[in-house]
């Protein structure tokens, strides 16, 4: 399936080797696009923008899980800007943590949400 991703980008190097390792684990059948979880960290603002360029990018999702305050929502507030500049829907979703393992209570709530936009 070689080629069969749109390639916009001019000497888009990285995004050919992203396209390429898609193609290689047989990631995504030909035609479908998906919702990108964007935290607004620059690793998953990279992905979202290299997958909206290889015409993979359906939407983005993000959770706020408010552990930052102002900053959990500024972050929320510039996923919903990139998307709208990049022209695609937004969807947030609250993802308050209960106490006890930070890191793994953020995971569980954030999968959660996550499936929830993927069953809808």
């Amino acid at each position: 399936m070689p080629g069969a991703y749109n390639r916009r980008v001019s000497g888009g190097r990285l995004i050919e080797r992203v396209a390429a390792l898609i193609e290689r684990h047989g990631m995504l059948r030909f035609g479908k696009r998906l919702g990108v979880a964007v935290s607004g960290g620059a690793d998953s603002v990279f992905v979202l923008f290299a997958l909206r360029e290889l015409g993979l990018a359906a939407g983005v999702l993000h959770v706020n899980h408010r552990l930052r305050g102002p900053d959990s929502d500024a972050d929320e507030e510039f996923v919903r800007e990139l998307a709208a500049r990049h022209g695609l829907p937004y969807r947030g979703f609250d993802g308050a943590v209960a106490p006890g393992n930070l890191e793994q209570e953020a995971r569980r709530i954030r999968y959660a949400r996550l499936e929830t936009a993927i069953a809808e």
